[in-house]
């Protein structure tokens, strides 16, 4: 009752939705929820059944619910986001795929929680070991340092 209250008050004032549940924001969206407004209409809806109808949902299987939520989950998942980064660093590749493992047995906040720290790690790697190419030029030696999509040129005149 408290979150219905809540996702009123934030969807009229403009605010952050607020939701206990991580399946409510791929079935909102699945259904074409575009504006804070879904959750004030969501809020009402769960606030008319639970007033006027409590018992029209107890005969309706889990199944059904189930099924409801993990086809709006799998809008989620986009598979030619997840090739593109295969073909591009692979050990981005190798930590979503670790971290969503990570999500998958040991839980979501866990799983966060490795993700925050392998990337971290990543980060740190990659800024202790840059990748160098050395060229050399008429002035001197050019060297180009290549950190992820940003090239800097550094030149070394010697002769």
């Amino acid at each position: 009752m408290a979150l219905g209250v809540a996702n009123i008050a934030a969807g009229l004032l403009q605010g952050v939705p607020v939701c206990s549940s991580a399946s409510r924001t791929p079935v909102a969206e699945a259904a074409g929820a575009k504006t804070q407004l879904t959750c004030v209409v969501s809020a009402l809806c769960i606030a008319f059944l639970l007033i006027v109808a409590p018992a029209l949902l107890t005969h309706m299987p889990n199944a059904a619910l189930a099924a409801v939520i993990v086809s709006a989950a799998l809008s989620l998942f986009d598979l030619g986001n997840v090739t593109r980064l295969y073909r591009m660093r692979r050990s981005e590749f190798t930590l979503s795929m670790v971290c969503f493992a990570g999500v998958l047995t040991v839980g979501v906040v866990q799983g966060i929680f490795i993700a925050i720290g392998l990337s971290l790690l990543s980060f740190v790697w990659r800024a202790w070991h840059p990748y160098a190419v050395w060229a050399r030029s008429k002035g001197g030696l050019v060297i180009t340092m290549l950190c992820g999509t940003q090239t800097q040129n550094r030149f070394l005149a010697f002769y």
